[in-house]
């Protein structure tokens, strides 16, 4: 972050919840904030900012009128200069049906949520080109109901103008690779966040039974975006709360609030007083685990594909952060690797396993289990990638690519799962490294079998989630989707003249997303990291 101090960012919607946590983040990291809002902002905050190492200045703004929009970006003109970083944060949800819903309200969803979203981002836009800043970062804040349709009927018209908003994100970074500008897009997606907005559309019951995340976990995805290295655009950051996490008070010496998953409170004067005490202590341990690496600490990873590229990176990252890393490959592992990690907080341990072959597999997770006790992050980077066309491919060819992308995977998966299920791990993560390929079917030929092999592994992760989701087990699963990397992988399919041109990014972004991920709080769940280089069509 130390690039953007001093710099300018906008923030719509500041006044409260997301908006105000990205405030707060970005003044402390020393940036210009210009805080956009139809509501002022309270003096209380403001003066909670007066020490920090940047500036807060707030401009009353009503976003459904162009007018004051375009007020606001002359007076950041005038006095800043201009725009470096533009956060979209505002939003409206209203509860209306289609068939019977309010046009107004229908009205100021769209002219909120897409019109003035537009607006500002194209008045952003034309202030960092003016300036020729080619760093600039744009960031919507999106909703899971963009990503996909939900059951309730009542959100349809916020629904649609949140999808609208994912369409844009994408479209946009489609005319900036056009016009070869360097400036980056992104969206996170998230699921529920305690804000007032919520407030609005969930009943009071249901804000107490809900699992949440807070504002502030939104404002940590906007300054991990902003930290990547500018030759890498993260594209899209789903995130929902982890259903299954624990999130307990005590409501009184007789009564214990527990949101757990979507079931309703507990009265504890209905439970015997023993499991009221199991209760309460898991509270407790769950209440003591703090974000970030720390926690992670001791415990144990295991990394397939781990000899080079992405997981060789994932390897490194996590033992300098303490962590018993198990690295898995059919290749020998270079002692370089381990000898760059000798001063390291952890230690690293290298098992040679062919993932093809599932005795392997079950003989490393038995080491593990006999040697360390057993695992609590599984990272999934074996993958392989072969040219064959579907018309004319080889079997042996084919096989291989399911054998590693997939069912590897699954097994690794699987044996992981019941590692922590046997000794109660309820904090464990598996991330499985997908691929761009994952989301769309490429025009290349030849790209057939990887590319379905990679969307399985999307399915697999979503499927995993809802399964864990299902047996009461907070464990998380994250996927991440990249696309061009430098690595062997690559080299291997891409010519080399051709490598010279593409914009790639390096295994160690992969390795800080992974690193982002852990670094969560238990109440918040990464489903997916769709993350490329900048300039990558």
């Amino acid at each position: 972050m130390e690039r953007w101090s001093g710099r300018v960012a906008v923030v719509t919607g500041a006044s409260g919840g997301i908006g105000r946590a990205i405030v707060r983040v970005l003044v402390n990291k020393g940036l210009k904030v210009v805080g956009l809002d139809c509501a002022a902002v309270d003096s209380e905050f403001s003066d909670s900012l007066q020490d920090a190492p940047g500036k807060f200045y707030s401009i009353v703004t009503d976003l459904t009128k162009e007018d004051e929009i375009l007020s606001a970006f002359s007076w950041v003109k005038e006095h800043l200069e201009g725009v470096d970083i533009l956060a979209n944060v505002a939003g409206v949800c209203l509860v209306d049906k289609l068939s019977e819903g309010v046009t107004s309200d229908w009205r100021r969803m769209l002219d909120v949520n897409v019109l003035a979203l537009s607006i500002c981002t194209r008045e952003a836009l034309k202030s960092m080109r003016e300036r020729g800043v080619d760093d600039g970062h744009i960031v919507h804040i999106g909703s899971i109901n963009g990503v996909r349709v939900l059951d309730n009927v009542i959100l349809s018209m916020y629904a649609a103008s949140k999808h609208a908003v994912r369409s844009l994100t994408e479209g946009l970074r489609k005319e900036l690779n056009q016009l070869r500008s360097r400036i980056r897009v992104s969206i996170i997606n998230p699921g529920s966040v305690r804000t007032a907005m919520a407030a609005t559309a969930l009943t009071e019951e249901m804000l107490n039974t809900i699992p949440m995340m807070e504002a502030e976990d939104m404002a940590d995805i906007v300054v991990y975006l902003l930290s990547t290295p500018l030759r890498v655009q993260v594209h899209e950051v789903i995130v929902q709360p982890n259903e299954i996490y624990v999130d307990c008070h005590v409501a009184s010496s007789k009564t214990l609030v527990c949101n757990y998953g979507w079931q309703r409170y507990i009265n504890t004067l209905k439970i015997k007083s023993i499991f009221l005490v199991k209760i309460i202590d898991f509270y407790h341990s769950c209440s003591s685990r703090s974000a970030g690496m720390e926690r992670w600490g001791g415990k144990v990873a295991v990394v397939t594909g781990a000899s080079g590229g992405m997981g060789t990176a994932a390897v490194r990252a996590l033992v300098r952060r303490g962590l018993s890393v198990v690295g898995l490959d059919r290749q020998p592992f270079d002692d370089q690797i381990a000898n760059s990690l000798h001063n390291a907080k952890g230690k690293l341990f290298t098992i040679t396993t062919d993932v093809t072959k599932e005795e392997d597999i079950l003989s490393a997770f038995g080491w593990v289990k006999d040697n360390l006790g057993g695992v609590d992050i599984l990272i999934n980077t074996a993958g392989v990638c072969h040219r064959s066309k579907l018309s004319e491919g080889d079997t042996a060819v084919w096989r291989r690519m399911l054998d590693v992308n997939v069912l590897a995977l699954s097994i690794c998966t699987r044996e992981a799962l019941k590692s922590m299920r046997e000794r109660g791990v309820d904090d464990g993560h598996i991330v499985h490294i997908g691929s761009i390929a994952g989301h769309f079917v490429p025009n290349s030929t030849g790209a057939g079998i990887y590319t379905a092999s990679k969307h399985a592994v999307t399915t697999l992760a979503e499927a995993l989630r809802r399964e864990l989701n299902l047996l009461n087990m907070p464990i998380k699963i994250t996927n991440i989707s990249p696309g061009g990397v430098r690595t062997n992988l690559i080299a291997g399919i891409v010519p080399e003249e051709r490598l010279k041109s593409m914009p790639l990014m390096e295994p160690e972004d992969i390795a800080d997303a992974i690193i982002y991920t852990l670094s969560t709080p238990p109440r918040v769940k990464v489903h997916e990291i769709i993350i490329r280089p900048n300039g990558e069509a």
